[in-house]
């Protein structure tokens, strides 16, 4: 039994699916499986992986494939539901790890093995530019809904019971919002959460998220209905709308971002400092 099962869900991940394979396979830490699973994609990201491994054929990937486009949730789902590994690594196809990750990982989980959830920062990336993304350690609904969500799948590993007990929702009126309704539903469970201060992951902003801000915007006020009580759904869509501000800022739309920013009612001066800084158009 392999220590960690690496799930990537791959859907139309050309231009990034090698780098993403390339810094798995550099892992310094080797106890692992990796399953791909290619949710139906329409370009050739299915033939890159298998040449890729045709290069590399000391590892063997169990390669698994949709015949129909399912969602992202479904795609994660069927590779846990075929992982053999302790911990589910989850990676998304556009984005990659250092290769320290996996080890570090290992040292928290062989030390502490009563976490179900282990995470850590990310190093966004866009246009050329990188900066750390601040996380803070949170162990209940309160923590989310005050201080945001520092959950990003790629840098989230989760105990193979915990994955399979609760699976990511396969609705389509969630796409693009199933790890949030994850995590709530995992932490609503009490589940033991345990954070690594380091960055490991490098997470790139991608234009579709952008340019579908408010369909997922709207996305995430479901989800949030689903579970919250009614006081709490404005706190938590006003966190999410600060959220959308600051990418609509690094991505440069800054007219957008000045929408968000008001719509998120925050007054610290943190936000005042964004805001005077974003209508200069500086993207930060």
């Amino acid at each position: 039994m392999p220590f960690f099962s690496v799930v990537i869900p791959v859907y139309n991940a050309s231009p990034y699916i090698e780098e993403c394979l390339h810094s798995v396979i550099g892992q310094s830490y080797k106890d692992f499986e990796i399953i791909i699973v290619d949710d139906a994609s329409t370009d050739d990201s299915l033939h890159k992986v298998r040449q890729f491994f045709e290069a590399f054929p000391s590892f063997e990937p169990k390669i698994l494939t949709h015949p129909t486009n399912r969602g992202l949730g479904a795609a994660r789902n069927t590779g846990v539901f075929r992982a053999n590994g302790q911990y589910i690594a989850f990676l998304d196809a556009d984005d990659y790890w250092a290769i320290t990750r996996l080890e570090k990982a290992a040292s928290y989980l062989e030390i502490f093995p009563i976490w179900d959830l282990l995470y850590h920062p990310v190093i966004e990336f866009y246009n050329g530019k990188r900066r750390k993304r601040h996380a803070r350690f949170t162990t209940s609904l309160d923590d989310l809904i005050l201080h945001g969500n520092p959950l990003v799948p790629s840098a989230v590993v989760l105990s193979r019971r915990i994955a399979l007990e609760h699976p990511f929702v396969t609705d389509p009126a969630f796409l693009g919002v199933e790890d949030l309704d994850l995590w709530l539903r995992l932490l609503q469970a009490q589940i033991r959460t345990a954070m690594i201060p380091e960055p490991l992951t490098f997470y790139r902003i991608t234009t579709g998220l952008t340019s579908q801000i408010s369909i997922h915007l709207n996305r995430c006020h479901k989800v949030f209905s689903r579970y919250l009580k009614e006081e709490y759904i404005t706190p938590a869509m006003q966190r999410k709308y600060y959220e959308a501000a600051r990418l609509m800022q690094k991505t440069g739309r800054h007219l957008r971002a000045e929408i968000f920013y008001r719509w998120s009612n925050q007054t610290n001066i943190k936000t005042k400092l964004l805001r005077l800084l974003n209508r200069f158009k500086i993207a930060i």
